[in-house]
Parts: structure tokens; sequence; C-alpha cells
């Protein structure tokens, strides 16, 4: 009876975050804001996280600045980590400064270092000597340092 009633928890769990997530994309289209205020009121888990993550990569295709000042004023914890990730993944290509902002402000250790890593490779892919210069000051390990700076020799 225990695992019937974890399999029904996990089934009702992935519905509710695929539900979630269809509602926010279309209420993300039509008023951000408003998506975003409902957004808030789930409690915290991974719903939250989910749809917290959905919205800002949805809404940072329309509007990366009202986005990003909405990102600016969540409460710190696993679903802005996760939204922070999300919006960098989405302004690297085009404002990788900023974007390197945002990943200093990510709780979560091993989140940050990742989105570092990718945020880093991908910048050296555009350009060496700036990503080269940010990544020696983060604090990335001295191995993932080497390995990201060394990409950048012939």
């Amino acid at each position: 009876m225990n695992s019937d009633r974890l399999v029904l928890t996990a089934l009702v769990s992935r519905w509710q975050r695929t539900d979630a997530a269809f509602h926010v994309q279309h209420w993300v289209q039509q008023d951000p804001k408003a998506a975003a205020a409902w957004v808030e009121q789930f409690p915290d888990g991974p719903l939250r996280d989910a749809a917290v993550e959905k919205l800002l990569k949805l809404w940072a295709d329309q509007d990366l600045i009202g986005a990003g000042s909405w990102l600016g004023g969540l409460v710190s914890g696993p679903s802005r980590d996760a939204a922070i990730g999300a919006y960098v993944g989405k302004i690297a290509p085009t404002l990788p400064e900023l974007a390197a902002q945002w990943t200093e402000s990510i709780v979560d250790d091993a989140l940050r270092f990742q989105t570092m890593e990718a945020l880093g490779e991908a910048w050296m892919d555009q350009d060496g000597d700036a990503a080269a210069v940010w990544i020696a000051q983060t604090s990335l390990p001295a191995t993932t340092k080497s390995r990201l700076l060394g990409s950048a020799s012939p």
C-alpha cells in the first residue's frame, strides 16, 4: 500500500507540474506580470521551481528587462536559483557580462558553478579575452578555471 501511495503521489506531482507549466506558458504570452503573481503564490517545492523557471524563460523571450526586474525581486531560494539559471541561459548569447553578474547571485554552490561553467564555455567562443578575465576572478574551482582558460588556446 505504501508503494502505491508513492506512485500516486509521483503521478499527481508530475501532472501538477505539467498543468502549471501549461497555464504559465499561455498566461505569460498574455500578461506576464499576472502569471508571475500567480506563480509566486505556489508553495516552495518542485512545482514552484518548475513554474518559476518556465515563467522566466518565456518572459525573457518577450521582455528581458521586465523578466530580469521581476527576478531581482524574488526571495532567495531554490526557485530563484533555478530562475536565474534559466535567465542566464537566455541572456548569455547577447549580454554575457550581465549573465556573469547574475551567476554570482545563485546561492546553491553546485548550480552556481554549473551555470558559471556553461557561461564560461559559451563566452570563450564569443569573446575569449573578456571571458578569460571573468573566469579568472570567479569562485570556480581552480581545475575548472584551468580547463576553461585552456580552451582558449589554439
